[in-house]
């Protein structure tokens, strides 16, 4: 019984496949076409980072090392903005998201801060 099934396997792939032409479009030239659409080329010039405006309401050391990491991330690249910019970025569905950092995060994560829930 299997080697029937694999035989009808084998004769129509064969048949499907019997010239080079075949093989380029039902095989090579789907996969170019899914690498490229899917995103596989991605910009020279850092393009392919998703652009997050910063509300940065603090202006503390740690919210500026925070900032430092997230502009070290290859993912996202986080632009300074004031509140009220960010939000008018949202507002007008220009951004998908926005980032605030709140007032006091640096005094937040001392050991102090820590201790008092803040």
């Amino acid at each position: 019984m299997l080697n029937k099934l694999a035989a009808i396997i084998r004769k129509d792939t064969i048949l499907r496949f019997e010239g080079r032409s075949e093989i380029l479009f039902f095989l090579v030239l789907p996969l170019i076409f899914t690498y490229l659409i899917g995103g596989g080329v991605p910009g020279a010039d850092g393009a392919s980072r998703i652009y997050v405006p910063v509300g940065n309401e603090d202006g503390g050391a740690r919210a500026e090392a925070f900032m430092g990491a997230l502009a070290a991330s290859e993912t996202i690249q986080p632009v300074a903005h004031t509140r009220q910019e960010a939000e008018e970025l949202l507002d007008g569905n220009d951004v998908g998201a926005l980032l605030i950092i709140p007032a006091g995060f640096s005094d937040g994560l001392t050991a102090e801060g820590i201790l008092a829930g803040g």
